[in-house]
């Protein structure tokens, strides 16, 4: 084959090659880790709970916190004062709050334990089973509080 036709003769098969689209701007970015549901309908109707820890932090004992779910509200104290709010449990979701609370001065460091109590309480979106009777309030899968469902 003679050269002056041997450039065209590659110009045109390189033509007729597969092309594969570049897409317009930036690259699809690969989907986010999807943290499983926890579970619900964790919280019994009528139980009482006793707080065993705040952000992985255990109460000491007789810090005095805890509730009870009654007709789709938390009725209880967190350690300082009486606090009382909604309860909203669905199939992949738990909702705590807005909490209101009685007012009364505690020792600083109680009056921080309770603050914390109720902070990670509005913030719950979950919850799970854990040993014996405890159960994990969580959100985004992390414990925010741990309770102890009371002996009848």
């Amino acid at each position: 084959m003679p050269r002056a036709m041997l450039v065209p003769a590659i110009l045109m098969l390189a033509a007729c090659a597969a092309q594969t689209p570049v897409p317009a701007g930036p690259l699809p970015l690969p989907p986010e880790e999807v943290i499983p549901a926890p579970a619900t309908g964790a919280l019994i109707e009528g139980a009482a709970y006793d707080v065993v820890s705040i952000d992985g932090q255990l109460v000491p004992d007789g810090f005095g916190a805890g509730f009870t779910i009654r007709d789709g509200r938390l009725e209880g104290n967190d350690g300082c004062n009486a606090l009382s709010g909604p309860v909203v449990q669905t199939e992949r979701t738990l909702r705590i709050g807005p909490l209101v609370g009685t007012l009364m001065a505690c020792p600083a460091l109680v009056m921080d334990r309770a603050a914390g109590l109720a902070r990670a309480l509005a913030e719950v979106d979950g919850a799970r089973h854990g040993p014996g009777a405890t159960v994990a309030l969580t959100r985004a899968g992390r414990d925010r509080v741990v309770v102890q469902q009371q002996r009848p």
